[in-house]
């Protein structure tokens, strides 16, 4: 049952958030109806919709796609769209208007305010932005990270026990935060505090988003830093822990893509003699472990169950370029057999599952076997068997 508190909140952003500014903003085109004034049409971001199947309706707040079936408010569109729960619908949406707010306000008064009372929540610019508005300061969140990642021994622990290596930590760029150390870090500096509450680094009371998590991050080919995303850890200190313990794993509020299909990209021009196929993982450890265990394999994550319509886009131009079969590696449990069996009726070229291995659900899983990367091995050769016959 909703508690009043949240009711509230979900009253107050409903009623000042347009539902068709939301979808716009995530990349949907939506044109008037000729038919009905106050109905916007466009194509469905939930499934592969050839025909706009996606109405948007102005006067309720409602969207509806007579394709899939998706519908709902501009929370339930958001949580569908970017892959969070309603909390953090709440908080992205709230951030808009607070940033929204703070640029309407003279020039002068802004400049005069303290660092710490600048606008700093989450936010999302009213166009869609590429990943490379972010990149300064995610990068150099991410140095920061990496380097805080070594001085805390409970995460170190907790990696090794994963079976990640000092290898993988290094290849992947792995992190971490306490919840102060950029904050320290940018604190003064009026400039590099609003980018980093733009880039949703900051929430909007100044608290670090991804505060208390393991950071794994999405690099292109160049080494910037598109994206990231927070893993909780079990244990540690009270301070270091993070603050949305419900939340196993928070992504920084920007657009998500397929994490490691930029690297996938680069890889692929320099190494295509190589690589065997694309190996479609569902976590970000699952990532971690497949870049660091070195199969002949371009490893992308959704970090989810179910691709989005940017994700399965970036998917199908990754087949086009390189002409390797997709392996889909969706978990062995009921929600990850039922997407699997999605993406394979969706999939435009060559896609091969990847066996069931007796008491593992995941690729991550196998990193905690100490005959983890054998078992992985002979599943790999069962699969490269099968397709020579």
């Amino acid at each position: 049952m909703i508690g009043e508190e949240l009711r509230a909140r979900i009253d107050t952003v409903k009623h000042q958030v347009r539902l068709e500014d939301e979808v716009r903003r995530r990349g949907v085109e939506l044109r008037g109806c000729a038919s009905n004034s106050s109905r916007l049409e466009g194509h469905c971001p939930f499934h592969d919709d050839s025909h706009p199947s996606l109405s948007i309706y102005a006067e309720t707040q409602r969207y509806h796609c007579f394709g899939c079936g998706a519908s709902g408010d501009v929370l339930d569109f958001i949580q569908a769209y970017d892959g969070c729960s309603l909390s953090e619908a709440l908080d992205r949406l709230q951030s808009l208007q607070s940033s929204s707010a703070a640029l309407e306000q003279p020039r002068s008064r802004r400049m005069s305010r303290h660092f710490a009372q600048l606008p700093s929540q989450p936010s999302l610019p009213h166009q869609p932005v590429q990943h490379h508005d972010h990149w300064p300061i995610l990068t150099q969140a991410q140095t920061i990270y990496q380097q805080q990642l070594w001085q805390m021994p409970y995460a170190l622990q907790y990696l090794e026990t994963r079976g990640v290596t000092r290898h993988g930590i290094e290849q992947s760029c792995l992190g971490y935060t306490d919840g102060n150390a950029l904050r320290l870090a940018i604190k003064g500096n009026a400039r590099q505090w609003q980018a980093a509450a733009q880039a949703g680094l900051l929430s909007r009371n100044g608290r670090e988003w991804l505060a208390g998590r393991l950071v794994i991050p999405d690099v292109d080919e160049r080494g910037k830093v598109i994206w990231m995303i927070g893993r909780i850890l079990p244990g540690g200190p009270q301070q270091h822990r993070a603050i949305r313990q419900s939340e196993k794993y928070l992504g920084l509020p920007l657009p998500k893509g397929l994490l490691g299909y930029h690297r996938a990209l680069a890889v692929w021009q320099s190494q295509h003699d190589e690589l065997q196929a694309i190996l479609l993982l569902e976590g970000a450890l699952d990532y971690v472990l497949a870049r660091q265990w070195m199969l002949p394999v371009l490893p992308v994550a959704l970090l989810g169950t179910y691709p989005s319509r940017s994700q399965w886009a970036q998917l199908l131009h990754l087949q086009r370029v390189s002409g390797l079969p997709v392996i889909d590696w969706h978990d062995a449990d009921e929600p990850g057999r039922q997407a699997a069996l999605q993406v394979h009726e969706r999939a435009q070229g060559p896609l091969i599952p990847f066996p069931e291995i007796a008491g593992v659900n995941d690729l991550a899983d196998l990193g905690m076997r100490p005959d983890g990367l054998v078992r992985l091995q002979h599943a790999w050769h069962a699969i490269s068997d099968s397709r020579e016959e």
